[in-house]
């Protein structure tokens, strides 16, 4: 155990989506139920509505460039290469600390603005998470 103590702005990395996956079920059985949400969570239409394929490939066939971006970036070609800059690790380490730093105030404005009661439970287990 640690001899330092935990404050409320030494949190986890938003990475960790332990925290976000065990409330998901019920804010998505929530908006199927209220009929706000879609009918069909695991499949989208194709643009010419033809078919229908599953959302998580619709997803990936769409993100190619994006994917394909991150991947060619120096970030991730110095670690495939072993040969990754101390200084750009670093400023990335930097990066993610400043967003965890944030996060727990950014979430903290959603969840005083938000108007759906369970967006707004959502939110606060989100915050919690930033704190455990």
């Amino acid at each position: 155990m640690s001899a330092l103590k935990r404050s409320p702005r030494n949190v986890r990395s938003p990475r960790s989506t332990a925290a976000m996956v065990k409330h998901l079920p019920s804010a998505v059985a929530a908006l199927l139920q209220s009929g706000k949400g879609p009918t069909k969570l695991t499949k989208v239409d194709t643009p010419d509505g033809v078919k229908a394929v599953p959302l998580s490939d619709w997803l990936w066939d769409n993100s190619q460039v994006q994917a394909q971006a991150a991947l060619d970036t120096d970030f991730i070609q110095g670690i495939k290469s072993g040969l990754l800059d101390p200084t750009n690790y670093g400023g990335y380490t930097v990066q993610d600390a400043v967003y965890c730093y944030n996060a727990i105030d950014y979430y903290g404005i959603a969840e005083v603005k938000a108007t759906d009661e369970d967006l707004r439970k959502f939110l606060v287990a989100r915050i919690e998470s930033f704190t455990e």
